[in-house]
């Protein structure tokens, strides 16, 4: 005899699996190809937000370790010189300065992939930070000319502290930064009372080579 009770069981579950299926086929994420995108030239815009260690800017100074994959004979340490070039194997003198060690690489690439090399994988990496410097005159304890590392930034509040601070007659009112932009000589009048006394105010970044003077207060 049939079990038509049985039949109508099995049927009624053998659907609600299919719908279940259908229900949880239509809630899968679609899967869309994309492609990486590539690498900007070195002086294109920044892509590499968020990461301190790729965001520091290659300072003279430093010293680069540069490595090509599966290429051990171009492996290179060198110093980056005055002029901010670090020479490299087979392809010279490269201009690095200011890039960060993604867009250096990307930079070296592209050079050993124009006349040597097909699609090289490069690496660039910072294995020892070069010193920037500053001189400060005037009415500090300490006055002269001092060396900080170039992966370290310090502003102008903190370079007085490194020369002692202000001597008796020193004028934090009257401060004068000396520095050359683009070949041509920049002078900065500045306040550093009111950048000490004011919460909200901006301190001055230090640059690399600056001159910084202090007045004389005149009572």
């Amino acid at each position: 005899m049939i079990n038509f009770l049985a039949i109508y069981e099995r049927l009624t579950n053998s659907l609600f699996v299919c719908f279940v299926v259908m229900i949880v086929a239509c809630f899968q994420p679609s899967v869309i190809s994309q492609s990486v995108p590539e690498v900007n030239e070195l002086a294109g815009g920044e892509s590499e937000r968020g990461d301190p260690a790729v965001q520091y800017r290659i300072h003279i100074g430093d010293l680069i370790e540069m490595k090509v994959h599966q290429e051990g004979e171009l492996t290179r340490v060198a110093r980056v010189d005055k002029d901010g070039t670090a020479n490299m194997p087979l392809i010279g003198n490269v201009y690095v300065l200011g890039a960060s060690v993604q867009r250096a690489a990307d930079r070296i690439r592209k050079l050993y992939m124009k006349e040597y090399l097909v699609n090289p994988l490069v690496s660039v990496t910072v294995t020892e930070f070069g010193k920037s410097s500053f001189t400060i005159l005037g009415q500090v304890k300490r006055p002269g000319y001092y060396l900080y590392p170039s992966n370290r930034d310090i502003n102008l509040l903190q370079a007085i502290a490194m020369a002692g601070g202000y001597t008796r007659i020193g004028s934090p009112s009257k401060i004068v930064i000396k520095r050359m932009v683009a070949g041509r000589e920049q002078v900065v009048k500045l306040n550093g009372k009111q950048m000490a006394k004011e919460a909200n105010s901006e301190i001055v970044a230090i640059k690399s080579q600056d001159t910084i003077s202090v007045g004389e207060s005149l009572f």
